[in-house]
């Protein structure tokens, strides 16, 4: 039991959290949350605990009576409020990932769409220029003269002289 209690579930994986709080409950079930040890001073109780915890099962079934009980009681009663913030850590740890992961496909998602935005601008830039080509023409007829130009998504780009901006991507081939 020691053995296998004494590991936290290190897996940040979906079945980690759930790993974790069955080792808090196996240990509540040990009841060591009704145990009176107030007698026992805290720093005694610490050093026991922490050498349960870093030995094997076999050294603490080779001590002496008095020390061989008093090392696992001395562990589950340390131990299950370490197990408690070790599932609460690995839960944190779990729904943090899966954040980062949402975030970074977010973001990849954003930046396939980019392309297209920018497709979109250029098509207004060029229609933008168009009509007020026309629109300057105090003569000229604003419906006609955008009709007998092709649309600005297939005509090929040109760019203007008024254009203060950097030259925008040619629009791809539809």
């Amino acid at each position: 039991m020691l053995d296998r209690i004494r590991r936290s579930p290190g897996d940040i994986t979906s079945p980690g959290p759930g790993k974790a709080i069955e080792r808090y409950i196996e240990l509540t079930k040990r009841g060591a949350s009704s145990w009176d040890l107030s007698a026992i001073p805290a720093g005694r109780l610490h050093g026991l605990s922490r050498y349960a915890s870093s030995v094997r099962a076999r050294a603490v079934a080779d001590l002496a009576e008095p020390r061989r009980m008093a090392t696992p009681v001395a562990f589950a009663a340390a131990m299950r409020t370490r197990a408690a913030d070790e599932a609460i850590e690995v839960f944190d740890m779990l729904m943090s990932d899966l954040a980062r992961i949402s975030a970074n496909l977010v973001a990849k998602q954003r930046m396939r769409t980019l392309g297209d935005l920018d497709v979109a601008a250029v098509m207004l830039r060029e229609a933008w220029i168009t009509l007020s080509h026309a629109a300057a023409d105090p003569e000229g007829d604003v419906p006609a003269s955008t009709s007998s130009t092709s649309p600005p998504c297939t005509r090929p780009h040109v760019p203007s002289a008024n254009w203060p901006g950097p030259r925008p991507r040619p629009s791809p081939p539809s």
